[in-house]
């Protein structure tokens, strides 16, 4: 048999662009959905939060809600806005939990991230 510790497991099941019909040259949020998908929660007094990066580069960061409990979902988007380009691009979102500056232990550390490649406005 094998020892499984509840941890939580947080994972990006989507990625996109917060506002409805941008167009080239809109400043935009980017939004992600976090899903715990572990067997407990981050726990409380910790914290959880999404980096962006657009093309490769930091674009920012956004702190979570305190507690995610296992199953639980929560969208998420960037509190800064970068201007939407004209050609195909790519978004990615990297979901973690933190307690006073340690990294929390998840389940399974290497599903965190999610890019997408996105179409031409």
């Amino acid at each position: 048999y094998q020892l499984v510790i509840p941890a939580p497991d947080l994972v990006v099941t989507s990625v996109g662009i917060l506002e409805e019909s941008p167009k080239a040259g809109d400043q935009v949020h980017v939004k992600a959905f976090v899903k715990n998908q572990g067997l407990s929660a981050v726990p409380s007094g910790s914290g959880w939060f999404v980096g962006f990066d657009f093309n490769g580069a930091y674009m920012s960061w956004q702190y979570g809600k305190d507690v995610l409990e296992p199953g639980e979902s929560a969208e998420i988007c960037s509190a800064d806005t970068i201007a939407l380009p004209s050609a195909a691009y790519t978004i990615t979102a990297t979901a973690d939990a933190w307690s006073d500056g340690v990294k929390v232990k998840e389940a399974d550390e290497s599903n965190n991230a999610l890019m997408v490649a996105m179409p031409a406005p």
